[in-house]
């Protein structure tokens, strides 16, 4: 019944066709990663709304990595953690390229267990909102809606959400979806000194998912030990308030993805200085240990929890290769030689 009601109220919006932001509903849009990610909702009001702990995570570039039906055109997602508790918030942007496909998503979602709201929170052109509860006995806050072509899906996991506080989130994403439709919105253009030294386009281990500046507090989420707030404070202490960060597809599979992530720093010595504790912690477990190639000196790599890391240093520079499945449990071995050659390609061309 909840999917027929909702199939009924997309049928009459496709009718309406002159209302769409997008123009026809048969036609196709298409917007970057970098694009839907520029439309998401700032960090700074998930702070004021959530709280100051909760510190956004490495944003995901998931086009064709994330696999659904419709399938998306670009996917974006973005974690928030909160750092001194278990709470945490996920957003995700799907751009489908046009109206239909984008009624037939949040159709598909509809079908869940609990109870779903149409009615509020009133937000885009079609909508819902629910609240269920996950396996391990906490709460989870669900809402999804759509505008225009765009797929919107917010999630609080961990507590349970009022609608009115679930639109203080949503509503700002609404808001900047209808201007990247309109044309007001875009990619942000990236410091040219942060992303200049990124790998080459000829050196690309496979399709490029998207580029972003990253913040320290994103990194510094990453970390299983040690205090979030000290490995923030260390690279804003040495130049990395953000930092560079790009995505890559690996080629010839439609699951592992590579990403690499360059810190800067004022002095070879502190370069190496941040380097140390990764080389360190890789020591105590010999058997991670896999051969760093040509990547200089100051180099690790290793094999661990499903994911290939390695971290070299250049001059003043930091560089980090990462190489895992976000979709599946299982990672390819060929994982290992894709970022070693990448790593080996960038390392010969970052300034010494």
């Amino acid at each position: 019944m909840k999917l027929t009601l909702l199939a009924l109220v997309a049928c009459a919006a496709l009718g309406a066709g002159s209302a769409s932001a997008t123009g026809s509903p048969t036609g196709t849009t298409r917007y970057s990663a970098e694009a839907l990610l520029a439309a998401d909702v700032p960090w700074a009001t998930v702070q004021t709304v959530a709280g100051a702990s909760f510190w956004p995570q490495m944003p995901g570039f998931d086009t064709r990595v994330y696999q659904a039906s419709p399938q998306p055109l670009a996917t974006v997602v973005q974690n928030y953690r909160d750092i001194d508790g278990k709470t945490s918030i996920q957003t995700a942007l799907y751009s489908f390229g046009n109206e239909r496909n984008s009624l037939a998503f949040i159709q598909s979602e509809a079908i869940v267990g609990p109870p779903i709201d149409q009615v509020s929170p009133a937000i885009g052109d079609q909508h819902f909102y629910f609240v269920t509860t996950l396996a391990n006995g906490s709460p989870s806050t669900r809402f999804y809606f759509t505008q225009g072509s765009v797929g919107v899906f917010l999630e609080v996991e961990g507590a349970r959400w009022s609608k009115s506080r679930i639109t203080e989130l949503a509503a700002p994403i609404a808001a900047n979806v209808k201007a990247l439709i309109a044309g007001h919105l875009h990619a942000p253009t990236l410091p040219a000194d942060e992303i200049s030294h990124l790998p080459r386009s000829s050196d690309a281990p496979g399709p490029l998912l998207g580029t972003a500046a990253v913040r320290a507090e994103a990194w510094a989420t990453l970390v299983h030990k040690g205090s979030p707030r000290t490995i923030r404070d260390q690279l804003v202490r040495g130049g990395n308030t953000t930092f560079a960060f790009r995505r890559y597809l690996r080629q010839g599979s439609s699951t592992d993805v590579i990403e690499v992530s360059l810190f800067h720093f004022g002095s070879a010595e502190t370069a190496r200085a941040w380097f140390a504790p990764f080389e360190a912690a890789i020591q105590k477990h010999p058997s991670t240990i896999l051969a760093t190639g040509s990547t200089g000196s100051s180099s690790a790599f290793r094999f661990d929890l499903e994911n290939y890391e390695l971290r070299f240093v250049a001059g003043t520079y930091v560089a980090d290769v990462f190489c895992y499945a976000p979709y599946v449990s299982t990672v390819s071995p060929t994982c290992a030689t894709a970022a070693r050659t990448l790593a080996q390609q960038w390392y010969a061309e970052l300034p010494k």
